[in-house]
């Protein structure tokens, strides 16, 4: 596992926070809700095995709340915060692989493919782009192939 209770992971804040917006649909208790969440990457600075490095999603409101975590406030470029039960919940694929974090309201149940979704279909309307300048079709096939990897609920971490 790439990222666990009481690792230290460093965020980088470049490039700018406004260009990694996503935002998140989901349905809970029988109503449509939505919101932006910053998408950047992380290196776990406690634990170096393969996988440690990965994405964190902010909710856009609770930004602040992120950087006032932050234990090295000399760099504005990096945010340093130690993974925590109280703030932080978790995806990943079937096995444990691809572990990604989650920094938002913890009433919020969203399933973990609302936010790999949103992630995938950025870099494929990339590849869109490319393959529709080459000539080639929309990718649907793809794109539902890679979407039914996943599906389950985010998760707590464990206590230590």
């Amino acid at each position: 596992m790439g990222v666990n209770t009481g690792d230290v992971i460093e965020v980088s804040l470049v490039p700018d926070w406004a260009t990694s917006v996503q935002k998140v649909e989901w349905r809970q208790k029988l109503q449509q809700h939505n919101g932006k969440y910053y998408r950047l990457s992380f290196v776990n600075k406690t634990n170096t095995e393969p996988e440690s490095s990965g994405l964190i999603f902010i909710a856009e409101e609770k930004a602040e709340a992120f950087k006032a975590l932050d234990q090295d406030k000399t760099d504005n470029d990096k945010c340093t915060v130690t993974v925590s039960v109280d703030s932080f919940l978790y995806g990943q694929k079937k096995g444990g692989k691809g572990r990604f974090l989650v920094f938002h309201d913890k009433t919020r149940d969203i399933f973990q493919h609302r936010f790999t979704d949103g992630a995938i279909a950025d870099a494929l309307k990339a590849a869109q782009d490319v393959l529709t300048k080459l000539g080639y079709n929309e990718l649907n096939a793809v794109t539902n192939a890679i979407k039914g990897t996943w599906g389950d609920r985010l998760e707590p971490f464990k206590p230590l």
